[in-house]
């Protein structure tokens, strides 16, 4: 994606939040505001990415994401969690709690406990709203009047798919976010009843595994994430302080 063009998005964004959205301490995107981006961008995002035409499998996986949703701490979103047609391994969350998985995802796990941990994970950045605060911070930067006056051609469409679907994808929400996502979707999984061990940390052991064989498949994970050992290491830090917490799961 272009500079100028990212450039363009964020201008147009934030012209138009500027004019709408008030101001409050914990940013500036109101959760009304970041629900209706997040739809529009999954719409675009849909439109040139579909969902797998596989009924059975979106069923499970919607079955997954309901039996993990209760023990989460997410208030006033409605999830959808869909598996899309990209033979690529790859997740990806859009604010207001879209949640996608590629096809080529769904190839490579080969356990429930490595699907509810990737959901988890997913959740947790909608849950800590880790795409508006891109967005916001982002739009902090400085933009002329000009790139303003010349955003205003875009349409938000098309605003919203190249900044949450394309940014996103291709550049992930950073590393710090990663980490903390990391840490939410370990803490849901382990209260939902799933092991860890046998999820997320064993998808992030084998990713890492695979990444000197089979580097067409995971390019775009290893593009848009932290190096997965030295997460599956972190991962297995966070089980251990859970533990001692008092939070258990079946053995």
């Amino acid at each position: 994606m272009r500079l100028e063009y990212i450039l363009r998005t964020i201008a147009l964004i934030s012209l138009v939040i500027m004019l709408q959205a008030p101001v409050f301490s914990g940013g500036f995107i109101s959760k009304k505001t970041e629900i209706s981006l997040g739809n529009n961008a999954a719409a675009e995002f849909e439109a040139e990415h579909p969902p797998l035409d596989n009924p059975e499998l979106q069923a499970m996986v919607g079955e997954i994401a309901q039996s993990l949703l209760p023990h989460t701490e997410t208030t006033g979103y409605q999830y959808q969690v869909k598996i899309v047609e990209w033979d690529i391994i790859n997740a990806m969350a859009l604010p207001g709690g879209h949640v996608y998985l590629t096809s080529g995802l769904m190839d490579f796990v080969e356990t429930e406990e490595e699907l509810a941990g990737v959901i988890e994970h997913e959740i947790g950045h909608v849950d800590r709203r880790h795409g508006k605060k891109i967005v916001e911070r982002d739009m902090v930067g400085t933009l002329g009047l000009s790139i303003l006056i010349d955003a205003a051609d875009l349409s938000n469409d098309q605003a919203l798919v190249g900044f949450f679907g394309k940014q996103i994808w291709v550049s992930g929400y950073g590393r710090d976010n990663e980490y903390e996502a990391d840490r939410m979707g370990v803490y849901y999984t382990m209260k939902s009843g799933y092991d860890p061990r046998r999820g997320l940390k064993r998808f992030m052991q084998r990713l890492d595994e695979m990444g000197g064989d089979e580097p067409s498949g995971i390019d775009a994970w290893f593009a848009s994430h932290p190096k997965s050992e030295k997460r599956a290491n972190r991962i297995e830090e966070l089980i251990v302080e859970f533990e001692q917490e008092g939070l258990r799961y079946p053995k």
